[in-house]
């Protein structure tokens, strides 16, 4: 039946199952056009029956239509979609009937854009402006894909602040130093903060680092069974 509908130009709506697949996975990072509104990236925050959340961008109100454009593990997609509320925090979006395809992954390229599950004690500093404002400190990273990551924290930190972390990506080699901006901070139930970073100036033999790091993992997650 869906090869004769695509013969006239109709598609099947999507199943369930293949909506969810072409979501931004959760706590990514997003281009997002507010239809007469804001416009800049918003993290991806968490998925409903009928609805999806995302950070909010300052002039954001409900009612207004918003346009989304991401990647994930399997390709870049976009969708549409109406704000239905908002908080100082989160606003809620219509979950699309439809998601467009703009590219679609395979194999090694597809492996490289996963966000993988796994923590990581690392060392991180604050630095405004690009410069050194604090020592190194104790925290631990979560969440890691190619664009950004999760990091939990002691203090509370600003949207739109900077840092750096030091992670140990290679067992044989120094830390990495990743830059991020803070996207989104949320306080967890035992007093610290969970700071959702976009990395900024990723040099090219970090951002491969951090692809081979995940790779790494996802093998030895499926060696045991757990991938």
């Amino acid at each position: 039946m869906a090869a004769i509908l695509s013969l006239f130009g109709i598609r099947s709506k999507p199943s369930a199952k293949e909506l969810r697949e072409q979501l931004p996975a959760i706590h990514s990072f997003i281009d997002c056009i507010t239809r007469g509104g804001p416009k800049g990236q918003v993290c991806f925050e968490g998925i409903g029956p009928k609805t999806c959340t995302i950070s909010v961008l300052p002039g954001m109100q409900a009612g207004q239509a918003v346009a989304l454009s991401y990647t994930n593990a399997s390709g870049k997609y976009s969708f549409e979609s109406s704000i239905t509320s908002v908080t100082a925090q989160q606003a809620t979006l219509e979950m699309p009937d439809r998601i467009k395809t703009v590219q679609k992954f395979a194999g090694a390229r597809a492996r490289n854009t996963v966000r993988i599950d796994t923590t990581v004690n690392v060392q991180w500093r604050f630095t405004p402006a690009g410069k050194i404002a604090t020592d190194y400190a104790k925290a631990s990273l979560s969440d890691l894909s190619r664009g950004g990551a999760q990091l939990t924290i002691d203090r509370e930190l600003k949207i739109g602040q900077k840092v750096d972390v030091l992670t140990p990506l290679a067992a044989d080699g120094p830390p990495a130093l990743l830059q991020g901006e803070v996207r989104r901070v949320d306080k967890t139930r035992t007093g610290k903060y969970n700071a959702g970073l976009r990395f900024v100036n990723l040099k090219p033999e970090v951002d491969h680092a951090i692809s081979d790091f995940i790779n790494r993992r996802q093998a030895d997650l499926r060696s045991r069974g757990l991938a």
